[in-house]
């Protein structure tokens, strides 16, 4: 089976392909694509990583895809492995996590976020400041960070747990959820501009997303008698 970019796949690839090659830092060189839920995010990573292995600037670059959620992780890995040649190393422990990350090499890696943590045991809530996230692993600024659901669990301390493993990566955000304003200004703010967006309105004109329409309706109630203050 053939697949073929939609519209909004190639342009937001050719996007971040022009960002991640323009001058200056990895803040810079990171941002948020916003493409609304059904348009394909995961096979615009495929295609994305298939054009950074194309350029000779970047073909050489080590590419992490994280994701917030096990079926998630599970999810893109096989898309990865079914529509495309290269080797896909998926993380399996925190202490594998840790020993790709620190490998320099032009490796395709999935993860979730979560393992970004000290140990195979440790816990996730109502650990002591130091006692959460990795140390710097790798300092390469030839590392590439892509995050799916990127509003959700990328921030706080997980967020500074990928900052301390991975410092010099920049980091390109994917998110299908509509963001509330506090959100917009925090995923932004955490990975950069929007480099691309992909609204639920223009999803309904494609006919890629049914319309959903909302009815107001009112509960008429009278409360009578004296069993209610």
């Amino acid at each position: 089976i053939k697949k073929i970019a939609r519209y909004q796949q190639f342009r937001a690839v050719q996007k971040t392909i022009e960002r991640l090659k323009k001058p200056g830092n990895s803040e810079s060189k990171g941002g948020v694509i916003w493409h609304t839920q059904g348009s394909g995010k995961s096979l615009t990573m495929v295609f994305l990583a298939q054009k950074i292995r194309r350029d000779p600037l970047l073909r050489d670059y080590k590419l992490v895809f994280l994701t917030d959620r096990t079926q998630l992780d599970g999810q893109i890995t096989k898309t990865f492995r079914n529509a495309q040649g290269e080797t896909v190393l998926n993380a399996s422990s925190v202490s594998h996590l840790k020993e790709l990350l620190a490998k320099d090499a032009s490796d395709l890696i999935t993860a979730t976020i979560q393992k970004l943590q000290k140990g195979d045991t440790a816990k996730i809530q109502k650990l002591k400041e130091g006692d959460f996230g990795f140390s710097c692993l790798n300092d390469s600024d030839r590392i590439i960070v892509l995050a799916d659901e990127a509003h959700r669990t990328q921030y706080g301390t997980l967020g500074l747990a990928l900052k301390n493993a991975l410092p010099n990566a920049p980091r390109i955000a994917f998110t299908g959820t509509p963001l509330m304003k506090v959100d917009k200004k925090t995923t932004t703010g955490e990975f950069g501009t929007y480099i691309d967006t992909y609204t639920i309105e223009q999803a309904v004109a494609d006919g890629a997303t049914c319309q959903i329409l909302y009815e107001g309706r009112e509960a008429k109630t009278k409360v009578t008698g004296d069993s209610l203050d």
